[in-house]
């Protein structure tokens, strides 16, 4: 395995994946182990060989962290993720929490808006012997309990009549 190979299996990556420059070393760090189980020869200076190829593809403009930041960020505030989850998400692809913060703070939907689509999406608290299981959903997928309050109040008008009764009243 040498340089041409590892810059054409993460072209060939590239070309059906966008990717950070942290999942792509992944990426080829994985192909190498995979090539040294099948006993190919592996030069000694491996890990070097792997960051000139993401150097290349980074000067190529075929990486670019900040655009996949920013694409991830946008893609999963689309699908109703909470904050917590797209930071969760971030932090697993490499990045550290200061470098993703601000702009998150920036474009990210503002998080009762988000309960409100999933409660409307999922048709959540339509029926009053499932309020707990809805709420705990919720929670689950990483809301606040006042954004999950908010978005009751602002869809139902009072969210007394859909939270379960055992709750009290929660102000963060």
């Amino acid at each position: 395995m040498n340089s041409k190979r590892l810059y054409n299996i993460a072209i060939y990556y590239l070309k059906r994946y966008d990717s950070s420059s942290f999942n792509l070393r992944k990426v080829l760090k994985r192909r190498v182990v995979r090539e040294r189980a099948k006993n190919a020869e592996i030069p000694d200076d491996i890990d070097s060989v792997i960051e000139d190829v993401i150097a290349r593809v980074k000067e190529m403009g075929y990486v670019d962290d900040v655009r996949f930041m920013e694409n991830e960020i946008r893609r999963l505030t689309a699908r109703g993720k909470s904050r917590s989850f797209i930071e969760k998400k971030l932090v697993s692809c490499g990045y550290k929490k200061n470098d993703f913060t601000a702009y998150l703070d920036q474009n990210a939907a503002d998080e009762t808006e988000t309960v409100g689509a999933m409660i409307k999406k999922r048709k959540l608290f339509t029926n009053p012997a499932r309020r707990q299981k809805d709420l705990a959903k919720l929670l689950r997928a990483g809301f606040k309990y006042a954004a999950i309050l908010n978005a009751l109040k602002e869809t139902n008008g009072n969210e007394e009549n859909f939270l379960p009764d055992d709750f009290g009243d929660f102000d963060e």
